[in-house]
């Protein structure tokens, strides 16, 4: 089975080489790679090049579009049956791909993501575990889904799009958006390492709850008192993520 790996490009030239590495290491070899370079400068172009072949291609934004936009591109342009997502500071372990991809053909799956660990200069800083049953409900109040661990059904990515307008949490509200009529399935093993960034989009606090709540109180459609109460409970569980390693139990 094809699967269609999406990668948007932004001021990564150190991550990069170990984020397709990881790809080009996966025990799973029927993928093609779409790089989507969001940086359009003459580094990027550079560094990017080097790495076209038959499976990895490279698409070029005239401007800079955002993640959300250029997630989006991806899966306009993607193949597969199924496609995932890695972003150009992750990395997978060797067998994240035929692990998840084993699971999602076996359980008829449309949506799938596996447990992730955050690292920082190489060292462990948190791991998240996949919830054995993920609702609507729950994704509210917390979101263990690392965008680099999901896997979807071409049903589902030729359908739902990301938000264009979030500068961030924009795969937060598509999970949201997708869990509320497919179930997401779950791997339990550790296939992603997630990089945790002073200066990635998700580093900058007040954007992220500005976003939070526009998630919750547009897209979503809840009260002002019940989107701060999730904003609230979000961050509680975020906070206790990365200092504590656990969640808040519902």
């Amino acid at each position: 089975m094809l699967v269609s790996i999406i990668t948007p490009y932004f001021k990564s030239k150190q991550y990069i080489q170990k984020t397709i590495n990881s790809v080009m290491k996966q025990s799973h070899t029927n993928w093609e790679l779409l790089i989507i370079d969001d940086e359009n400068s003459k580094d990027s172009r550079t560094i990017l090049k080097k790495f076209i072949s038959k499976k990895i291609k490279v698409y070029i934004n005239k401007n800079n579009l955002g993640v959300a936009s250029s997630r989006n591109k991806g899966m306009r342009f993607a193949k597969g049956n199924v496609c995932c997502f890695l972003d150009s500071d992750d990395t997978w372990k060797k067998n994240k791909l035929q692990k998840q991809l084993e699971k999602f053909i076996k359980n008829k799956s449309k949506a799938s993501y596996t447990s992730y660990r955050g690292v920082k200069n190489k060292n462990e800083i948190y791991k998240v575990s996949a919830k054995s049953k993920l609702v609507y409900e729950d994704l509210l109040k917390q979101n263990p889904i690392c965008c680099s661990s999901v896997m979807l059904h071409k049903e589902i990515y030729k359908k739902y799009k990301f938000d264009e307008n979030l500068k961030t949490k924009e795969d937060y509200d598509l999970w949201l958006k997708i869990v509320k009529k497919y179930e997401f399935d779950n791997v339990k093993n550790i296939l992603v390492n997630y990089t945790v960034r002073r200066d990635s989009l998700s580093s900058k606090q007040f954007n992220k709850i500005f976003n939070a709540y526009k998630i919750y109180r547009s897209n979503q459609d809840l009260s002002i008192l019940y989107s701060i109460f999730y904003i609230l409970r979000l961050y509680s569980n975020a906070i206790l993520k990365k200092f504590f390693n656990s969640y808040v139990v519902r």
